[in-house]
């Protein structure tokens, strides 16, 4: 038997992925890819069968290293903010 897995085919399915292993985990997110029928199993149509609806894009999960990339983007930013109050170079 093969393994059934979603179907990411960008970036905000890839999240809307994390969304839904986050409500329901990822054993439940798999098991509801079997009740698709013959819908492809892209994460809206596992949504529809888990009775979940997404919330707006913004607040979608984002994948752990793309995190991490804005929080050192975020971080750096901070640092550049405290050079210039204490009055360092631009």
């Amino acid at each position: 038997m093969s393994a059934v897995l979603p179907e990411i085919t960008n970036q905000k399915a890839e999240r809307e992925w994390l969304y839904l292993i986050d409500r329901v985990g990822e054993c439940r997110a798999l098991e509801a890819i079997r009740h698709l029928g013959n819908r492809r199993p892209f994460p809206a149509n596992i949504a529809k069968v888990l009775k979940i609806k997404f919330p707006q894009e913004d607040l979608l999960p984002y994948p752990p290293e793309q995190q991490q990339r804005n929080y050192d983007a975020g971080k750096a930013a901070l640092n550049e903010i405290h050079k210039i109050l204490k009055g360092g170079n631009l």
